[in-house]
């Protein structure tokens, strides 16, 4: 066997210095003119994978510079009889789970199943590791191809969120208790591995969206426990809570204060309040409701944690109850998606200032 530089051994078990360990069954390409190997981080195991320098090269100038290198990395392969002679190896530390993922996205790009799969709550975990690959090879297009796959399946404006939520809202009114035992995940994503995969890929403008939600989300749930089906209509939408480090948390507990400090405001604004140019026409009565609503949408917000939907429903409420006269009508109506822009913004400058 043609050895490279002896220093290059150094911290290798003997198994890596020589080249040893088992092809990877569908990466492992007769006509490939690379090795590289890895170890498992679930067998520790070393991983072959014979693939070809010119596709990995075009798509990585890290990659490029690796194999044009003379001596330090070609430690030649030779696998005995009936085995490969001449082939250079190159020893990666990442894992090999990670480095099967890369190279399957890499050959079978339209085969790869988890950019086929849309809102997939699970994405962050699973793409976490490969971003990390993309990053560190400079793998520009595929880091790219995963940052733009999380971005959307989270709504970056209020108006994109309150599409999301319609087409779920619709969904579970068509669906019995029963049919919510196969509760479509990808009408849930989950918040906390969404946020922290999105400080790593450094995109804050989806951030409003994630936190928002996770401001709503059951503080007692557990997401793996409880996941999609009845636990999540008994106890709430969950989170990952195990998962958040402190500064998640941290910036969690400003944007409640800045919710809680916006949403007295807003409610005031809209139902007690009022200013109507041609005045209310049935002012006792309105002015009743109007208070019963006020209080009923406080105990909902601190009750279900969702500002938006619950600010939502005065303007429903308002259309719906022939009590209110027209000119409170119209005044809440109107004045409603700016009150809900308003937590949006109070959402949105918290993490800005982190």
């Amino acid at each position: 066997m043609k050895r490279a530089r002896r220093e290059s051994d150094a911290g290798r078990s003997q198994e890596e210095q020589n080249g040893d360990g088992e092809r990877h069954p569908s990466l492992w390409l007769e006509d490939g003119n690379i090795i590289i190997s890895a170890k498992s981080s679930e067998t520790q195991k070393l991983v072959l994978f014979r693939v070809h320098k010119s596709i990995l090269s075009r798509q990585s100038d890290v990659f490029a510079g690796l194999f044009s290198l003379p001596d330090t990395l070609e430690n030649y392969h030779d696998g005995g009889s009936g085995g490969v002679n001449d082939v250079p190896i190159v020893h990666l530390q990442d894992d090999a789970e990670g480095i099967t993922d890369l190279l399957n996205i890499t050959y079978n790009p339209l085969d790869f199943e988890l950019f086929s799969r849309k809102r997939n709550p699970d994405f962050p975990l699973l793409s976490s590791r490969l971003l990390t690959l993309a990053d560190k090879y400079h793998l520009d297009v595929l880091k790219a191809k995963i940052i733009e796959r999380f971005t959307a399946d989270w709504p970056k404006t209020l108006e994109e969120w309150d599409a999301l939520e319609a087409a779920g809202e619709r969904l579970e009114e068509r669906m019995s208790l029963f049919d919510r035992l196969n509760w479509p995940e990808e009408l849930l994503p989950e918040p906390i591995s969404a946020a922290i995969f999105a400080e790593k890929a450094k995109v804050p403008d989806i951030l409003t969206a994630i936190f928002l939600d996770l401001y709503r989300a059951s503080r007692k749930t557990d997401w793996d426990k409880a996941g999609p089906g009845p636990l999540f209509f008994i106890c709430g939408k969950g989170a990952r809570w195990s998962m958040a480090p402190r500064e998640l948390l941290f910036t969690l507990i400003l944007i409640q204060g800045a919710i809680e400090g916006s949403i007295g405001y807003c409610v005031r604004d809209l139902l007690t309040d009022i200013e109507v140019e041609d005045g209310c026409r049935s002012n006792q009565t309105c002015q009743r409701l109007r208070n019963e609503k006020r209080h009923e949408t406080t105990e909902s917000i601190w009750e279900c944690r969702d500002p938006l939907a619950a600010l939502r429903s005065i303007s429903e409420w308002s259309r719906e109850t022939p009590s209110v006269c027209e000119s409170c009508r119209v005044w809440i109506v109107r004045r409603v998606p700016n009150a809900r822009q308003i937590i949006w913004d109070a959402v949105r400058k918290v993490i800005i200032r982190q």
